[in-house]
């Protein structure tokens, strides 16, 4: 595992490396160890490609900052998240992999075969995100249970020219965020108002639902997002009872 062999890499000798695995609803690998650390100013950019804790050229340790890049690609490919906790420089650190377990995913017999029958055809979805190879692996699931599905950084453009039957975008994306993003849709038509809309993001807090809301999205679903919640939402706005959808709230 690409994760265990850094925490190996940057812990001294005569350091300790624990490999802790926790399975309920969500299966977890928590990878600590008693290393060098994080500083807490880095945190936030642990994730993004070619950084470094240690820039400098009289570094100890090599590579090019692409490693736990790499591990949180991997992991949204599979629906699930990433994320780092140190105390500090010189207080080791801790790496916490979560990602949905197929007994969650398919509760039971009947679920699994619900799964199957959730019928997309005639569906067109839009995604909007900037990490393509998350949006191909649900572009490729959608696809595959008969929905039309395009891709795209920055629809806005295309959804000009065309209503689709719903939007799935990420909020974190560079440039422009998902807020901005659904509040120029929403300005486009009539139609584009009222279309449906999902926010995919890893900010699961109770305010970060509601500032979704706010800005223009149908709905909110938190990283990972399980496959089979995102397909009931999907039937539920599209093919269900119009009443049940949740109509955009529209910011004061």
């Amino acid at each position: 595992m690409r994760k265990s062999r850094l925490k190996i890499k940057f812990t001294p000798a005569g350091g300790a490396v624990r490999i802790i695995l926790v399975c309920t609803q969500y299966a977890q690998v928590i990878v600590e160890d008693n290393g060098g650390g994080i500083d807490p100013d880095f945190l936030p950019l642990l994730f993004d490609r070619f950084r470094q804790g240690d820039a400098s050229t009289t570094r100890i340790q090599g590579g090019l900052g692409l490693g736990l890049s790499i591990v949180k690609q991997i992991m949204e490919l599979h629906g699930g998240t990433v994320c780092a906790a140190s105390a500090g420089t010189g207080e080791g650190a801790q790496l916490t992999l979560t990602f949905p377990t197929l007994q969650h995913e398919v509760a039971s017999e009947g679920r699994g075969q619900q799964l199957f029958e959730h019928d997309l055809r005639g569906v067109s979805l839009v995604l909007v995100g900037d990490d393509m190879d998350a949006s191909d692996f649900l572009q490729q699931y959608l696809e595959a249970r008969g929905a039309e599905v395009r891709s795209f950084d920055d629809a806005l453009a295309e959804l000009a020219a065309t209503v689709p039957d719903a939007i799935i975008s990420d909020i974190s994306m560079p440039g422009k965020d998902g807020y901005t993003f659904i509040r120029e849709v929403r300005g486009l038509s009539a139609a584009h108002c009222a279309l449906p809309s999902i926010a995919r993001t890893a900010f699961a807090r109770a305010e970060d639902e509601h500032q979704a809301l706010r800005a223009g999205f149908s709905a909110h679903l938190a990283k990972p997002v399980e496959l089979s919640g995102l397909l009931d939402l999907i039937v539920s706005m599209i093919k269900g009872d119009r009443s049940t959808r949740n109509p955009p709230q529209k910011s004061g």
